[in-house]
């Protein structure tokens, strides 16, 4: 498949209706900015791949490692910037904590996610 060539008004008008309606559904400055935030979190291969295990089953920082075959510190890091992002929640059971998706963060992170996931397997191909 070839590039797609971006294309540009040949004259430049205004939809004032369109506009203003538009403006009006646009998140707020502090919304958007929440959500790019969480879309940074979520643009590493390891932290998606870390979220499809726990959305299977739980796991403490020993067996997301031996999963990924990555070390343990590696793992530690994105288990906390997932955390901070609150996609994450953390149980300690003795000496292990063990982590799970946030079922609250799913509903509205998931649809975006998935997405941006389809997207990716069509550039794939």
């Amino acid at each position: 498949m070839g590039k797609r060539r971006l294309t540009t008004c040949k004259v430049v008008c205004f939809n004032e209706k369109k506009i203003s309606a538009l403006k009006e559904k646009l998140p707020s400055k502090s919304k958007l900015e929440s959500a790019a935030r969480s879309y940074k979190v979520l643009g590493h291969p390891a932290r998606q791949a870390i979220l499809h295990i726990l959305s299977i089953d739980e796991c403490c920082v020993c067996d997301l490692a031996n999963i990924l075959e990555k070390p343990v510190s590696t793992i530690s890091q994105h288990l906390r910037l997932l955390m901070s992002a609150g996609f994450l929640r953390s149980r300690q059971d003795g000496k292990l904590v063990f982590y799970s998706l946030e079922a609250e963060m799913l509903p509205k992170n998931q649809e975006w996610t998935l997405a941006a996931i389809s997207a990716a397997k069509v550039t794939e191909t």
